[in-house]
């Protein structure tokens, strides 16, 4: 009975890693053809992907969009997610062996050529003072976007 049990547990264990093979041949081939005159080198690809604000950089507009962006629906279902991958990261605890801190908001990695130097490392969560009526404090709000519990910075471009 117990070599059906193991076969059935093995069976229900969810793959994770073909679905990433999957979406990153994707991705991968989107920017190498987008951002062609960089050539093949995946890092200076991802870090122009980071660095470009511009209206060329349409992943970096829809994050925006997605964020801040006028479509109510859209913007509350991006900021749950965003919270529930802080949570999520928080309680995976990944500390990945190149990097000096654990995978979290409060130690975001915004360069990867800085991954050994603590001042590479960005908190983009905020805590601002919050009113008597659960509002965000007038000297803070220019400097927040409330996901839903958590605050981050509202500099886009670190997120």
């Amino acid at each position: 009975m117990s070599d059906f049990k193991e076969a059935w547990l093995e069976k229900s264990r969810i793959d994770y890693f073909a679905p990433f093979v999957s979406l990153w041949l994707a991705c991968n081939s989107w920017y190498r053809s987008h951002y062609s005159e960089l050539g093949v080198k995946d890092r200076d690809l991802i870090n122009k992907l980071k660095s470009d604000f511009s209206r060329r950089n349409h992943l970096y507009q829809r994050f925006e969009n997605c964020l801040l962006g006028s479509e109510k629906k859209k913007r509350i279902n991006f900021k749950t997610n965003l919270e529930l991958l802080y949570f999520s990261l928080n309680r995976a605890n990944l500390k990945p062996e190149r990097l000096i801190y654990s995978c979290s908001f409060e130690y975001l990695l915004t360069d990867y050529d800085n991954k050994s130097d603590s001042n590479g490392y960005v908190n983009i969560i905020i805590t601002p003072k919050i009113n008597k009526d659960g509002s965000v404090n007038k000297a803070y709000k220019d400097e927040v976007i409330r996901l839903d519990t958590k605050f981050i910075t509202s500099d886009v471009k670190v997120v």
